[in-house]
């Protein structure tokens, strides 16, 4: 299948082996996720619960959680692309004292969605 990984600005394609199923099932109405690790001041600022709070006023399903290493990460799915790049775009300013530095995004489409609903997940 195809990927794209996003760091910053930059985009690499990518592409993987194809299983059978993905040769031969395509989806109707395929879904998107997008993975972000999100980097800069964003644990402590109330980050989760604003994304959260973004990401269920845009439909979207998934998680949002801390990372030891001081990021965020969130993987966010929706058969409206459009949704998760505003769910992006939101994620670069993130809430009143946040200060993202990065994100790297890492794009695929699905045939189906992991998650029902827009949660905190444990860190990790």
């Amino acid at each position: 299948p195809l990927w794209l990984e996003f760091i910053g600005d930059q985009k690499k394609t990518m592409s993987g082996p194809l299983s059978s199923s993905s040769v031969t099932s395509t989806p109707t109405h395929p879904y998107y996720e997008v993975d972000l690790q999100i980097l800069g001041r964003v644990q402590g600022v109330f980050y989760r619960a604003s994304a959260i709070e973004q990401a269920r006023k845009l439909g979207l399903n998934g998680y949002v959680k801390n990372v030891p290493d001081g990021s965020v990460r969130s993987v966010a799915q929706s058969a409206n692309k459009s949704a998760l790049e505003e769910y992006v775009k939101w994620c670069w300013s993130g809430p009143p004292h946040a200060k993202v530095d990065n994100i790297v995004q890492k794009w695929t489409v699905k045939q189906n969605l992991d998650y029902s609903g827009f949660s905190k997940a444990p860190t990790g």
